[in-house]
């Protein structure tokens, strides 16, 4: 396949090469721009240097000598021929002694040093041994000080003075690597793994598993052994669908939109046939599955070598992975390769890539989400580093190489040109609903009797806890706030689970609205509609972070389905969904204050609620049912054909 080529990866060369350097940058911050730390955090950051340099010098450092001599003033008879000569060499230093006079003096204190001198010496070198390690304690603590505070690039350059002083200092490296790791930077965590392993301090499997990561992101992607050989499809309609995860063992929106596209697919006259990724879903602990399987009427390809990706280097998955969907590919012949996000984003598309060129297919890239930013949950790291601005070149290259682009609505779209997509490339085929399954329906009573809600006024959120980015403390937060303001009456309903529940439910604690705050935990997808039917105004709380900017969710399109007003952040993404004041209303992101006012307004006006939620119900049945995305599939991929063609004939 004839492609336009780019250098993606100029801007990211300069923090570090393959072979990771642990001191490749030429400064301390890894080549991050000097507009992102203020004045003040580099006077700070230099004082705290220049402390720990104090305490790690060698006993060269004339200023710590002067110390020293201070601290050690005796009687002259005392005095040892070391501490006069550091004497002497002090006051060379202040100019108060000429060469020669220096000279004389360092020879008279030769000649007249006794015998003793060498037990003082022993004495002073055992004493510098002790205070050197417990020097070097301090600087260590303040550093795991500073990681426990999440103040990583502190720690870095506080680490970076230790080596300084000591570069061959083991347990400084491996503080280095676990710093580098967090503020993403994988070319020095690979240097400091090889520097590890030199002194056989690290597994060497830790090593391979860092150069597979840094391969997988520096412009590589698998090769299927052979020569090209192109594939005669065997009609104009087959679509192979590349996956990371797939009904039946997974409920969740990724499989969801997944499954209900397919079925689109089929029901517009395509023959949609999917392959799930390597090793799926043994990974996920199902052991009980065929290797071809019918879902809903639509096949589904279970490759399986034995090579699970938390057993190997990522670049040898990622080619087994691609081997292994060669061979279903030879047998389905299919007329375009789709592939759609992975759980980094481009993994499946790295794949798909490698398919497209051996057989010579169109390849079609379905961009889920902005992945490049989920390499770390501290959000005010997420867009920083070199572990983002790779991954985001990786995603570029994957762009380039397909042969088109679709996405879940305008606003990705939107950022996806803006990052130098052609827009004649670019598709929307947005997220949808079933509308025979979420339909206008009145809250299930024996349902909130067993959950405890009984006739309260509710407001609710349907997502997982796993990322900080839902922010379901902001409703908890706003419960409080209608409490305090004589709203005793309202209580939030949570369906979901994931690792930052126990935190949410121990805010609610702490704010003392635990009764109010109803956790319901993890609901398979084919019950969900009963839950939704419990919330009367329904909140999209995501705070303002990448994906939450730009991506869809699926789950305001269910709770619309039922007419149930949206009430969301004001973030790009969630006003396309809401259109305000048309469906629902908007909040500042991450104020349960505003959430709160936009809340007792709905609530003071359930007339204006209700035809909120009636207007969504029948935009949701005009513009977002699912079964409107399989002729949307049908043109795109069939204009993918024309640009392939098109591309092939060019080169």
């Amino acid at each position: 396949m004839t492609v336009e080529t780019r250098d993606h990866f100029g801007e990211v060369r300069k923090l570090g090469n393959e072979g990771g350097e642990i001191f490749g940058a030429a400064d301390y911050f890894d080549g991050e721009r000097e507009k992102q730390v203020t004045p003040e955090v580099i006077a700070s950051l230099c004082a705290e240097i220049n402390r720990l340099s104090k305490l790690l010098y060698s006993e060269n450092g004339v200023d710590q000598k002067r110390t020293m001599l201070n601290e050690k003033l005796v009687e002259p008879r005392n005095v040892t021929a070391r501490e006069r000569r550091l004497r002497a060499r002090i006051r060379r230093h202040d100019g108060k002694l000429g060469l020669i006079e220096y000279i004389r003096v360092l020879l008279w204190i030769t000649f007249r040093s006794g015998r003793t001198d060498r037990a003082d010496a022993e004495r002073i070198r055992q004493e510098a041994t002790t205070d050197k390690k417990r020097r070097k304690y301090v600087a260590y603590q303040t550093v795991h000080d500073a990681i426990s505070d999440k103040r990583y690039d502190q720690a870095y350059i506080m680490i970076r003075s230790v080596l300084e002083a000591d570069e061959n200092d083991t347990e400084a490296i491996a503080l280095l690597q676990t710093i580098q790791a967090k503020r993403g930077c994988p070319s020095s965590v690979l240097g400091a793994y090889r520097r590890l392993a030199q002194k056989k301090y690290v597994n060497p499997d830790a090593i391979r598993t860092a150069e597979g990561r840094l391969r997988e992101i520096s412009g590589w992607y698998p090769k299927i052994a052979g020569p090209v050989e192109p594939l005669t499809p065997r009609d104009d309609i087959t679509v192979l669908h590349l996956v990371k995860e797939s009904r039946p063992y997974h409920s969740n929106g990724f499989a969801a939109r997944s499954q209900w596209n397919f079925l689109a697919e089929k029901q517009s006259g395509l023959r949609p046939v999917v392959v799930t990724e390597l090793g799926y879903p043994r990974r996920s602990g199902i052991t009980d599955y065929g290797m071809v399987e019918s879902v809903n009427g639509i096949d589904h390809y279970r490759i399986d070598n034995g090579c699970a990706e938390s057993n190997v280097p990522v670049d040898i998955w990622l080619t087994e992975f691609a081997q292994a969907a060669y061979r279903v590919l030879r047998d389905v012949r299919p007329a375009v390769i789709h592939v759609s996000s992975g759980r980094r984003g481009y993994e499946t598309a790295l794949v798909g890539i490698a398919l497209a060129e051996k057989a010579q297919l169109p390849l079609v890239y379905e961009v889920r989400s902005f992945f490049e930013s989920t390499w770390t949950a501290d959000t005010e790291r997420e867009e920083k580093g070199e572990t983002f601005l790779r991954r985001q070149a990786v995603e570029q290259l994957c762009m380039d190489r397909a042969d088109l682009v679709l996405t879940l609505c305008e606003s990705m779209r939107e950022e996806l040109v803006r990052r130098g997509v052609s827009p004649k490339k670019v598709g929307v085929v947005p997220n949808g609903v079933d509308v025979e399954v979420f339909f206008p329906q009145n809250r299930n009573v024996d349902l909130a009797e067993t959950l405890g809600i009984g006739k309260r006024q509710t407001f609710g959120y349907v997502s997982n806890f796993d990322h900080q980015r839902e922010s379901q403390e902001t409703l908890v937060e706003a419960v409080a706030e209608l409490h305090a303001r004589g709203r005793n009456d309202v209580c939030c309903v949570l369906v979901g689970d994931g690792a930052r529940r126990a935190e949410v439910e121990q805010r609610a604690k702490n704010l003392g609205v635990s009764e109010s705050v109803i956790f319901v935990g993890a609901v398979d997808h084919d019950e969900i509609s009963h839950y939704y039917s419990l919330i009367d105004m329904f909140v999209v709380p995501r705070i303002n972070e990448r994906a939450a900017r730009y991506v869809t969710p699926l789950k305001p399109f269910e709770a619309m389905s039922l007419a149930r007003p949206v009430v969301a952040s004001d973030l790009p993404a969630l006003r396309e969904i809401v259109a305000p004041p048309e469906r629902g209303l908007t909040f500042t992101a991450g104020d349960a204050l505003s959430l709160a006012n936009v809340l007792e307004r709905l609530f003071d006006n359930p007339e204006e609620a209700r035809i909120m939620g009636e207007s969504g119900s029948r935009w949701v049945r005009q513009e977002r049912q699912w079964r409107m995305n399989g002729p949307r599939y049908t043109a795109y991929f069939a204009q993918a054909r024309k640009n392939h063609a098109r591309r092939l004939h060019a080169g």
